[in-house]
């Protein structure tokens, strides 16, 4: 698996722009899940920040800056997430699929 993690005001935006969205990058981004929101920027940068800190340099995190920039000022909410993708799929992911809601696809 490989994964990135993020924040944003706008996660449809974040995964779906074409010009600076996940699903038109190289890495074919299976899912977005959203962590964290809050009505403010600081805790879902900081969680990122904390994060990436935690999980950068590890088998799969392609996150190459530290985490924590700013993101387009707007009313809020903010988001903490991460999108990955998977190289392997259970056995059972039939069942899984059938049942899961995801929040973005």
């Amino acid at each position: 698996m490989v994964f990135k993690i993020g924040f944003t005001h706008c996660p449809h935006s974040r995964l779906r722009n074409p010009v600076f969205g996940y699903l038109g990058e190289l890495q074919k981004w299976e899912r977005m899940v959203i962590v964290f929101a809050s009505s403010e920027a600081v805790g879902p940068a900081f969680l990122e920040a904390a994060l990436i800190q935690k999980y950068k340099g590890t088998p799969g995190c392609r996150n190459e800056r530290d985490g924590g920039e700013t993101v387009k000022e707007s009313e809020g909410p903010y988001f903490t997430y991460f999108v990955y993708q998977s190289f392997k799929r259970p056995s059972n992911a039939h069942l899984i699929r059938s049942q899961a809601r995801p929040l973005l696809r």
